[in-house]
């Protein structure tokens, strides 16, 4: 497999046979904006600070520039916290940014080869397969005797609190995944993990009221 980050993963087992996101509930694309921060902070381009601030202390990579649209707002936004990040992104009256963050993500994908693109990028259809690799991925992992990563670990809490698991694993396995996640939460990779998933809640929160 081609090396893909958690944003570039998560998108393709969100997408639907049409091609987009789930049009129902906040909660797929604050998963995504989540996905696409943490690919930042994992890489050292971004921190979380004091008070749940975000700095962004290096230059974006050429690896990540289709995050730019996050990556900017974290530059330019002074107290940003990642609650408000993913609000600026998922709560807003035009949908414009998560629209732009959605066709980068895509774009990256078709850059890759592993996906085709339609109205404007608007619309990402994922290569066969692809969607079964990942999978596969997370099964090699936390349902095996895989090398657990963060980025997998994440990955499948993000696709938890999308409620994705069902779509992808029998009973058995999410059962399996949802205890070896309540195991992992223990260590360092749980904690941001945890936090993660506490920035989505909250925006989840928000959108209800």
């Amino acid at each position: 497999m081609k090396d893909l980050t958690i944003s570039e993963k998560y998108l393709i087992v969100s997408l639907t046979d049409r091609g987009k996101l789930p049009l129902l509930g906040v909660e797929v694309p604050s998963c995504l904006v989540v996905a696409g921060l943490f690919d930042m902070v994992f890489d050292g381009v971004v921190e979380i600070g004091v008070k749940k601030r975000l700095k962004a202390v290096k230059e974006l990579p050429d690896n990540l520039s289709f995050l730019r649209c996050l990556y900017d707002m974290i530059v330019e936004k002074e107290k940003l916290t990642p609650d408000k990040l993913v609000s600026e992104f998922v709560l807003t009256f035009t949908g414009k940014r998560l629209t732009n963050y959605l066709k980068a993500v895509a774009g990256s994908l078709a850059e890759k080869g592993l996906a085709d693109l339609e109205k404007d990028g608007e619309v990402c259809f994922p290569k066969e397969g692809e969607k079964d690799k990942i999978i596969q991925e997370i099964r090699a992992e936390l349902l095996e005797d895989g090398v657990v990563s963060k980025e997998i670990v994440l990955l499948t809490a993000l696709m938890y609190k999308g409620q994705q698991i069902k779509k992808y694993f029998s009973k058995y396995e999410a059962d399996c995944l949802k205890k070896r996640i309540k195991e992992i939460k223990e260590t360092e990779v749980g904690e941001l993990v945890s936090e993660a998933v506490d920035y989505i809640t909250c925006l989840i929160v928000v959108a209800a009221t």
